[in-house]
């Protein structure tokens, strides 16, 4: 079974004629594709329709000092109602109805990118979420949100880190940083403006944390011609 999530963005048809594009690299390394589920609570009518992204944008759980990257997944492909102004506009009714929204992960990218919403609005004010989000660096599964699971071999829906983007600071002022895996020496080494230095393992998990970039396993090289 499927998590399923939040309101979907705007969702572009790819099998729509005017939308096919030559593949690129880009595409190749970063294209995952979502699916999501509508269903009308007032005459149940289902809908579906697919959205194809580079980048996921996680929630992060307030109220709370540290919670894991699966919480913040958990909470981006949980369920939601569409209501008030959210309403959709059902096809059967003819009217904007209460709608439930479910999302899964159809096709996972060969790179994934996530990016942890540390910036939001408490009250009036916009505020940096400092919650800790401890991260997996060696075995990501996205298996628990594909929309189905058993048609998928799960070596292909596990990832391992490969680099970090850091924020250090406020809304006002801050330092971006990055933390690069190198998969030949096995070492980790950290990239601050024009200095690069080899760190520690026990140094890549901070609250700083921002972006995750995670490689799948195993990685397949995109078959394009010159690559």
């Amino acid at each position: 079974m499927c998590s399923s999530t939040r309101k979907p963005m705007q969702v572009q048809n790819r099998n729509h004629p005017s939308a096919v594009r030559e593949p690129t690299i880009i595409s190749h390394l970063f294209e995952g594709q979502l699916s999501y589920s509508t269903i009308c609570m007032h005459c149940d009518l289902q809908a579906h329709s697919t959205q194809t992204f580079t980048i996921l944008s996680l929630p992060i759980p307030t109220g709370i000092i540290k919670c894991s990257l699966q919480d913040c997944l958990s909470l981006f492909f949980e369920q939601t109602a569409l209501t008030g102004g959210d309403q959709k506009l059902c096809s059967a009714c003819g009217l904007r109805r209460d709608t439930t929204v479910f999302t899964c992960l159809d096709k996972p990218p060969e790179i994934l990118m996530l990016h942890l919403k540390r910036f939001g609005c408490k009250g009036k004010n916009q505020v940096k979420l400092r919650t800790n989000v401890v991260f997996s660096k060696e075995n990501l599964d996205l298996t628990p949100f594909l929309s189905s699971p058993s048609a998928h071999n799960s070596s292909y829906s596990s990832y391992c880190l490969y680099a970090v983007v850091n924020h250090a600071g406020n809304l006002n002022m801050g330092h971006y940083t990055a933390l690069c895996h190198n998969a030949l020496t096995c070492t980790w080494h950290c990239f601050d403006d024009s200095v690069v230095r080899e760190v520690q393992d026990h140094c890549v998990q901070t609250s700083d944390a921002y972006m995750l970039l995670y490689s799948r396993r195993p990685f397949q090289k995109p078959k394009i011609h010159g690559l």
